[in-house]
């Protein structure tokens, strides 16, 4: 781990904005959808049968595109997939987590991190870059 970002002012502001009850809501319906994606991937790269139901596509178009993103991904980079869901953590800062997928890309070392939530996801990148 090179870098740990703070969600910083940005998002403070956007939790502000939104209201505890509204953001507490977003932020359910993201982890909930973040989760499904999640498995989904993880069934893909392990080459199990991934769950797109009915309902999955009558109510969460925006999961099937995330789900096709990820095959572009998968397909356009070829990863060898080393782990998944695995735990790092860095012996001098005060950081872990699980890893989505570590794998190699071209030779070179990868952890990718899977992303989901467009809401806060835009709060960071305005963070990220101004």
């Amino acid at each position: 781990i090179d870098l740990v970002i703070s969600k910083g002012k940005q998002f403070l502001k956007w939790m502000g904005d939104k209201g505890a009850v509204e953001a507490e809501r977003i932020g359910k319906e993201a982890m909930e959808r973040g989760t499904r994606v999640h498995i989904n991937c993880e069934a893909l790269l392990k080459g199990l049968p991934f769950m797109i139901t009915p309902q999955l596509i009558k109510n969460n178009e925006d999961e099937i595109k995330m789900l096709m993103g990820f095959i572009l991904w998968y397909r356009e980079n070829n990863p060898e997939i080393i782990e998944t869901e695995k735990m790092l953590f860095h012996p001098n800062h005060p950081a872990a987590g699980a890893s989505d997928i570590i794998c190699k890309i071209d030779g070179e070392w990868w952890v990718i991190d899977i992303k989901t939530g467009n809401h806060l996801i835009e709060v960071l990148n305005k963070e990220i870059y101004h």
